[in-house]
């Protein structure tokens, strides 16, 4: 009896060795940018360090997903759906690399973003507890508020019941559900072409735009993956019996519970069990140790919490001035006396440089003809016009300066961003080394980037990112930022089929096909404040809101923009009347008549000295 006994445990022993260890694979998304390269290779560099000090039984498999689509990186292979989880899986089985990255011993899969924070000791224990034989996700759950346009108005009646991830935060999907999503997609995006392309047929239910990959995400898996589900009930049946000699020990039985006028027959109930054949939907489930956001080091919430959501501009890039950002305000004739007094008397009054653009001009907005009739819809022409005419008056402002500065190249123009007339926007939360914190708005993100480089940034939408001919867009309501050489490759380059076209996805078509990629960041919103989850708006500050509708813009902008944008101005001043950072202004230093020197951070450095000096590793004097 022992020897059976022992030799079962090895054979139990050999069929885990030979299971090899429970593996969890890791897809990182991240942003084609060197900002965001400086983030997610961090986070698979810490999850692979991590690894070592796992117990025997785990093991992880870790890829950026930008890496999995291109041939070093070169943009002949660039995928742009690769911020899409629908479209990573769906490119996974079609380049058949899903098994390369699949094996026996996998057991979950993780999609994160490259904020995302993750402990994975507790993680894979955590997961240890979970049965990833079973058709299931989870993370942390968002849920809409009201219907919104973002989730084309899913679940108009009761949007607020329909859970769907925080990617920021991580998702996790069992191999079982991964393996059933990869085997619908190729069907799914055939039937959509077909539906498409035959004019005789319905168009499929699902939109061709990608939005909020997280939503879209959600809702595929709840209309399409179900599982067969078993319901055990019970049944009374009536039997009808011959009262005959051969079944007479069986009709006695029976007989004094029978209830019949005919002697000739009895009455049997037979109790039987059913089982009912069910089809469940798959919904997202809640993972308590998968959270929004850290609340602060050291809290006691962060000890649950496994992995979390945190805020994709801890680096601490340093903005750029006010001076160096023309913004276009793209407006009509019929908007002067409502739209554009929000915009006058919210941010447009802390830019340096801006201009109205219209198809009347108006002296007392005043606003600069375009030269193109109003469209209902689309803007395309429009917008390519605002395009040359910004471009034109930027070189002109910067020949301008160099002229009467021509020492100091600080304060050109380097930037244009492109907003709609009712697109409330926080200007500038600036930054200052010697408050030693860091707050959110366009120049601080704009820090963050070269504007030598060709840079297309904002909220990034997807059009049939499934099929060859799919592109990345930015959308632009929440306001499009654009480099000088980015503008420039625009203007010389792209055309409008037609004037009423949509401007932001021709411009992305364009930029797409001369291979420039969108640069996206959540900070931007086509939508308002409350089309998206609180969660979403409180991990990362706002930039922009778009659209005035059903809502007070003014109560948005002091809710979400005023406090910051006054604090910017206070805080500009403060840092140049500190003390010890003395600003000389062109014609102060044309009255001295013989160097001076003044205390700089307690050096002494000569007039003529601070005359072209413009940066040192503390201060940024204005001269």
């Amino acid at each position: 009896m022992n020897i059976i006994k022992n030799l079962f445990i090895l054979m139990s022993m050999f069929a885990s060795f030979a299971a090899g260890p429970s593996e969890v694979l890791f897809l990182i998304q991240s942003e084609e940018s060197k900002y965001y390269h400086q983030i997610g290779p961090n986070l698979r560099e810490d999850l692979i360090k991590e690894s070592f000090i796992l117990p025997p039984e785990y093991r992880i498999n870790v890829h950026m997903i930008n890496t999995l689509f291109s041939n070093n990186n070169t943009n002949n292979n660039y995928n742009p759906g690769e911020w899409a989880i629908l479209n990573v899986i769906h490119q996974l089985v079609m380049q058949q690399k899903y098994h390369q990255l699949i094996n026996d011993n996998t057991r979950w899969i993780a999609f994160c973003a490259h904020n995302t924070h993750i402990k994975l000791n507790k993680l894979m224990t955590e997961l240890s507890k979970e049965n990833h034989k079973q058709i299931q996700y989870f993370g942390y759950t968002l849920h809409d508020q009201e219907p919104t346009i973002v989730h084309h108005f899913a679940f108009f009646e009761n949007p607020d019941w329909f859970p769907y991830p925080m990617l920021q935060a991580g998702v996790i999907f069992s191999k079982a559900l991964f393996e059933r999503i990869a085997n619908i997609l190729p069907y799914h995006y055939q039937h959509r072409h077909l539906c498409n392309s035959n004019s005789n047929q319905q168009h499929s239910t699902h939109s061709e735009f990608s939005i909020d990959a997280a939503h879209e995400l959600a809702r595929f898996i709840y209309d399409n993956v179900q599982i067969i589900e078993e319901t055990a009930t019970k049944h009374t049946l009536t039997k009808v019996l011959k009262n005959d000699n051969l079944s007479l020990p069986v009709n006695t039985k029976q007989a004094s519970a029978a209830a019949s006028s005919d002697t000739s027959k009895i009455i049997e109930n037979v109790v039987e069990k059913r089982y009912l054949m069910k089809m469940r939907k798959i919904i997202m489930k809640k993972a308590a140790y998968i959270c929004p956001k850290a609340k602060w080091s050291g809290s006691l919430d962060n000890n649950k919490c496994a992995m979390h959501a945190q805020p994709s501009y801890t680096m601490q890039c340093i903005p750029i001035k006010r001076e160096e950002v023309y913004f276009a305000v793209k407006t009509c004739s019929k908007y002067y006396n409502d739209r554009l007094l929000v915009i006058q008397n919210t941010w447009a009054q802390y830019a340096k440089h801006i201009k109205y653009f219209s198809d009347v001009a108006d002296v007392k907005v005043p606003t600069i003809d375009t030269g193109v009739p109003n469209a209902d819809t689309g803007h395309c022409t429009k917008t390519l016009a605002i395009l040359q005419l910004a471009l034109k008056d930027i070189e002109q402002i910067n020949r301008q300066k160099q002229q009467y500065w021509p020492a100091n190249q600080a304060n050109i123009i380097r930037w244009l961003f492109l907003t709609d007339d009712d697109t409330l926007l926080s200007f500038l939360l600036f930054f200052l080394p010697l408050i030693m914190h860091s707050v959110s708005g366009v120049c601080q993100i704009l820090g963050c980037f070269n504007s030598s480089h060709e840079i297309y940034l904002g909220e990034r939408y997807g059009y049939r990112l499934h099929a060859l001919d799919g592109f990345n867009y930015i959308t632009g309501g929440g306001g499009i930022a654009f480099s000088l050489p980015t503008l420039r490759l625009i203007i010389n380059h792209c055309k409008c089929p037609s004037p009423s076209a949509p401007d932001d996805m021709i411009l992305g078509s364009c930029l797409h096909s001369l291979q420039l990629r969108t640069v996206h960041s959540m900070r931007f919103h086509q939508a308002r404040p409350h089309d998206y989850a609180p969660e979403l708006l409180q991990l990362e500050a706002p930039i922009s809101f778009h659209k005035f509708w059903q809502l007070d813009p003014l109560q948005v902008y002091q809710k979400w923009f005023l406090t910051a944008d006054q604090n910017m101005l206070t805080e500009e001043i403060a840092f140049k009347l500190e003390k010890g950072a003395t600003t000389f202004s062109l014609k102060s230093r044309r009255i001295l008549s013989e160097t001076k020197t003044l205390t700089l951070n307690h050096m002494k450095v000569p007039v003529v000295a601070v005359a072209t000096l413009h940066h040192n590793n503390k201060r940024h004097i204005d001269l």
